[in-house]
């Protein structure tokens, strides 16, 4: 079941709604990956988010890829996906945060033995 999420308001006052795509945004999904020059948001589950009524930025929830409007606000948008792909899903298949650095730990095991 959709959950519609309204968490907070733009510059010019617009409500910021985060929510699952749908079959009939794959027009507006289309022409938003045309506006910021990347491919298309295919396949997979993705996570819509709106100002007003207007698609201004879109995460896959697959493998993490935003699309955006290059002419709208929408840094903090895609931000608050993000954010939100990455806690819906399972720990193994989180979507990573790009300013979050990756620790890798390589020979723990043996500096101990």
């Amino acid at each position: 079941m959709p959950r519609f999420l309204p968490h907070a308001t733009a510059d010019d006052g617009a409500e910021m709604t985060i929510r699952p795509a749908r079959y009939a945004d794959a027009p507006a999904l289309a022409r938003l990956a045309a506006l910021d020059s990347r491919r298309p948001l295919a396949g997979g589950q993705v996570l819509v988010g709106q100002l007003g009524d207007r698609i201004v930025a879109a995460v896959s929830m697959h493998d993490g890829r935003a699309i955006a409007d290059p002419f709208a606000p929408s840094a903090v948008v895609v931000e608050m996906l993000r954010r939100h792909a990455s806690a819906t899903r399972p720990a193994k298949a989180r979507v990573r945060l790009p300013w979050m650095p990756r620790l890798v730990l390589r020979g723990v095991a043996t500096t101990a033995a």
